[in-house]
């Protein structure tokens, strides 16, 4: 809890934190099982985290948590909700945080590591307190070879991917003896109401020049709506990957050295993450085939995150990749979607979409409407989600232990049951396949990716499945 003497001597409000479009989305587009949370699971073997009887020194690791949030701002704060004429819900730090509601033991019965990975990616969809800061951070005793895991949850609406990953490398050390200051932490007074009328009001003033200067690039967003009506009005190929999503989870979790992606990638003159999509794609194919699916010519749609380059959080866009599936040419099926993705990336649409749809004076009533009605038509237009996210390169601690491994989840939204979450970390690659609990022929799934990924690495023995023997 925060000291009265903290809380007296707060100092003078900075400025206000407002949540941007890109932020509501991430609450306007959740489903009744598809919240809009992101999660990091992880294993450390970490002897000095038990007490003499074996047990976890919860308390005690609860305050080395809470000392570490202070390098991280985002974790400290809520959201306060706006009334009319006070613009739009900003951030305020919360002056009751109270660490033991956001760090907790769950113990689980079994010491399986691949039922950690399935449980975790259901902990990742349990709802946040949304009158708390949006995150919490469990952790798992008495794993195999006496690890213990760790699942960090956090909203989207407070973090992006690459934003995520900040706030856990602030979370955690790079160092295992990186000193902790302990001193106190002053929340910032919440605004008043006139405060935050004051600012909506000089917002909007403040916003009218830049909004003037992007009208000449108008035909650019034009165009850009064309092209996603074009997108959304094409639906996608019928496949056991739509239909409803429901409250549980399967994981399969690939890894791979990242040099070894790397120098394939960079001798075939394409991304890592073009390198991803192949697999995945040749994995897919394989999947329908098995299920009797796939069909001459069929071509399945991801959608996939394309950050705006210096730019706020959530404030990128989503492209749709084709991924031929009935392509039997590694070489061509490469070929394909390295095409694709660069041309999607060399699209400029973002900067018209993000200084006139993001513009204070844009009506956010209208994407109130439409982006439910979007999200639902979702499960339509797209058969599965890509998103790749580069992680630190050197390996993270807490309290003097090691993060082992670094496990992503990203959530399912839009009846879509299958989500592809690309991670690199400490110099390895894990590739996180989520899916619905209903998702048929899981485990044929997932070893077709992994059979398809060893194209890119040196060797069988390089590609393993956590949980799994290698």
């Amino acid at each position: 809890m925060i000291s009265d003497r903290a809380a007296a001597e707060a100092a003078v409000p900075t400025d206000l934190h407002r949540l941007n479009v890109g932020d509501l989305f991430n609450f306007w587009a959740e489903g009744r099982n598809s919240p809009m949370q992101i999660g990091l699971a992880g294993t450390f073997h970490a002897p000095g985290w038990l007490d003499r009887a074996g047990q976890l020194r919860l308390s005690w690791l609860a305050d080395q948590v809470e000392r570490r949030t202070r390098r991280a701002p985002v974790l400290r704060r809520r959201i306060r909700w706006t009334r009319f004429g006070e613009g739009r819900p900003v951030w305020v730090d919360d002056a009751d945080f109270d660490i033991a509601s956001h760090v907790r033991a769950a113990p689980l019965p079994g010491t399986d590591l691949a039922d950690f990975w399935d449980w975790a990616a259901v902990e990742t969809i349990s709802p946040l307190d949304r009158d708390r800061p949006l995150w919490q951070m469990i952790f798992v005793p008495g794993l195999e070879g006496d690890r213990i895991g760790m699942v960090f949850v956090i909203h989207h609406v407070a973090v992006d991917g690459l934003a995520g990953v900040a706030a856990l490398s602030e979370l955690l050390d790079t160092v295992p003896d990186q000193p902790v200051p302990e001193r106190d932490w002053r929340p910032q007074p919440p605004p008043s109401r006139r405060r935050l009328v004051t600012d909506n009001v000089s917002t909007r003033l403040h916003a009218v020049p830049p909004l003037v200067r992007a009208i000449p690039r108008l035909p650019v967003l034009i165009n850009a709506f064309r092209g996603t009506a074009e997108t959304v009005r094409k639906d996608a190929p019928a496949t056991s990957l739509a239909g409803t999503i429901g409250p549980s989870r399967r994981t399969g979790l690939i890894s791979a050295p990242l040099d070894e992606i790397h120098r394939s990638a960079d001798a075939a003159g394409v991304s890592v993450n073009d390198c991803v999509l192949a697999a995945v794609t040749a994995g897919l194919g394989e999947w329908l085939a098995t299920r009797h699916e796939l069909r001459p010519g069929l071509t399945l749609r991801a959608s996939m995150p394309v950050a705006v380059p210096g730019r706020e959080q959530n404030a990128g866009r989503m492209v749709v990749v084709p991924l031929p599936v009935d392509e039997s040419d590694p070489a061509k099926r490469l070929s394909t979607i390295h095409g694709t993705t660069s041309a999607l990336k060399a699209q400029h649409a973002d900067v018209a979409h993000t200084d006139i749809t993001g513009s204070p004076l844009f009506p956010v009533s209208l994407m109130r409407i439409g982006i439910p009605w979007l999200a639902r038509r979702g499960g339509l237009k797209v058969n599965c989600f890509v998103t790749n996210v580069r992680g630190p390169r050197k390996p993270l601690y807490l309290a003097g232990a090691q993060l082992d491994n670094a496990v992503p989840y990203a959530p399912l939204v839009a009846g879509v049951r299958l989500g592809v979450t690309v991670f690199s970390y400490a110099g390895t690659l894990t590739i996180t396949l989520l899916g619905d609990g209903g998702l048929p022929d899981w485990s044929t799934l997932v070893s077709a990716v992994q059979r398809s990924l060893l194209m890119f690495s040196a060797g069988e023995r390089s590609i393993r499945r956590y949980g799994h023997p290698p």
